[in-house]
């Protein structure tokens, strides 16, 4: 949920959006697919109703070098109400940079390789507030 203007703990404060993400995202998956998350205001919500947000998968060779070296991610964000105020969109900013960091900068990269271990993020899967991974992991041999 965002909040404008108070903190979630104010006895005043009241929900302005609720962003829903998808449950698989991440990982090798973002090399293929968009990550969408739609922000809506609550309530009768419609999903998407207010802004929504992708993550964007890389469209050509550099775009795909950038996202395996890297920790940079491209997103794009359509405001969809147009009678949101500069500050409403402000706050669906911080929401992106939120969802960013929540859910794209605590996955440990989509390969990594340790203790003669070489590890394959699939794809992560979001359920009931858990970030849970998909990953294949690759055991190397000691007599060799």
């Amino acid at each position: 949920d965002l909040f404008d203007g108070v903190k979630p703990d104010h006895p005043n404060a009241k929900s302005s959006s609720t962003i829903h993400g998808p449950c698989f995202f991440g990982g090798c998956s973002e090399m293929c697919t968009e990550s969408e998350f739609r922000v809506s205001r609550p309530p009768g919500r419609r999903l998407g109703d207010v802004a929504v947000i992708k993550k964007l998968r890389p469209r050509n060779f550099s775009e795909v070098c950038q996202e395996l070296c890297t920790d940079s991610d491209r997103y794009y964000i359509e405001f969809r109400d147009p009678s949101l105020t500069p500050q409403q969109k402000a706050t669906l900013l911080g929401g992106l940079m939120l969802t960013d960091y929540m859910f794209f900068e605590q996955d440990n990269g989509m390969v990594s390789c340790r203790h003669k271990e070489l590890t394959i993020t699939c794809c992560l899967y979001y359920c009931g507030g858990c970030i849970c991974p998909c990953k294949c992991v690759l055991r190397g041999n000691d007599n060799q």
